[in-house]
């Protein structure tokens, strides 16, 4: 990992993105393969959902952020800023990325009873919405046949899709509140350039001044910027990105919970167990053997529904 980069220059607002639709469609099917994902923070007036096949790192939505990795799906409302970025040494990223209209049924289909799930799923998905990974590991084929069909086909996979997605009683919003994209926000267009800046040096000293200046801004806007748009200060932002690195690397990896504190920044490890545990009620070991026995009844789980798929 290289902490000696340089200040990176980002973009002072959450940039439009111009979905290309065709005449002749209101879906776009995108099949995204590089080393690393090189979004910017954008938005667009289009829905989107995003299954990632591979490329671990941080995501950005709203004013949220947490870690994904692969088997990750989310499903974004209209005009919601939003972006990833991979972890360091990342060399491969694969995404599965659907977009359409956000009047692709119309109002008078969506009022039909039978859509009435679909509906409320889309209202949520103001807020960012992401789904169980046994119901990702279901919609995964789905996503994949829905590239390969054209005309009405699409739209009723499409359809299906939503419809199983409307059914995860394990979905969880992203967003505390709804943050959709205002144009006359400037808060809100520079958030985007301080969350792109800190996902990239969290790891690093980063000083509030340092900080501020690398992103263009006084210590005083930059501080009044978080907390109108976040209502946190940089400091529990800071951390908190530090402590979902962590997690990460406590489930993913066999480092030591010493050599994880320093990697992700801490100086002190008392201070990074002090902080662990105000966060997530547990000290750091209790949470990777937590994750492991969830994983294995997770795994578990998929085992026996899957044999009872083969037996029917």
């Amino acid at each position: 990992m290289n902490l000696n980069r340089q200040p990176t220059k980002f973009p002072r607002v959450a940039a439009f993105e111009k979905v290309p639709f065709s005449n002749d469609s209101s879906i776009l099917w995108k099949h995204v393969v590089a080393r690393r994902f090189r979004f910017v923070y954008h938005y667009h007036p289009e829905i989107e959902l995003v299954l990632f096949v591979a490329g671990a790192g941080l995501e950005f939505v709203g004013n949220s952020n947490q870690p994904f990795k692969d088997g990750h799906l989310v499903l974004l409302g209209s005009n919601l800023p939003h972006f990833w970025v991979n972890d360091p040494g990342c060399q491969y990223a694969e995404a599965c990325v659907i977009q359409f209209k956000p009047d692709i049924f119309g109002e008078g289909l969506l009022q039909l009873p039978e859509l009435a799930r679909i509906k409320s799923l889309l209202v949520d998905a103001t807020r960012g919405l992401a789904f169980s990974r046994l119901l990702s590991s279901e919609a995964s084929p789905l996503m994949t046949r829905l590239g390969t069909e054209s005309g009405a086909k699409r739209l009723l996979t499409l359809l299906e899709i939503l419809s199983l997605l409307s059914r995860d009683a394990q979905s969880r919003p992203l967003c505390a509140t709804s943050c959709t994209q205002i144009e006359s926000n400037n808060g809100q267009h520079r958030i985007g350039a301080i969350y792109r800046y800190l996902s990239e040096h969290f790891r690093e000293r980063c000083p509030l001044p340092e900080v501020a200046k690398a992103i263009g801004m006084n210590d005083r806007t930059f501080s009044r910027v978080l907390h109108q748009e976040t209502g946190r200060s940089y400091i529990d932002i800071l951390i908190e990105l530090r402590l979902s690195y962590a997690c990460r690397l406590l489930r993913e990896t066999d480092k030591t919970i010493a050599e994880i504190a320093y990697e992700c920044g801490f100086t002190n490890l008392a201070n990074f167990n002090r902080q662990f545990r105000g966060h997530y009620q547990l000290t750091p070991k209790e949470y990777r053997n937590h994750w492991a026995e969830e994983d294995l009844a997770a795994f578990t789980r998929r085992a026996g529904q899957n044999a009872r798929t083969i037996v029917v």
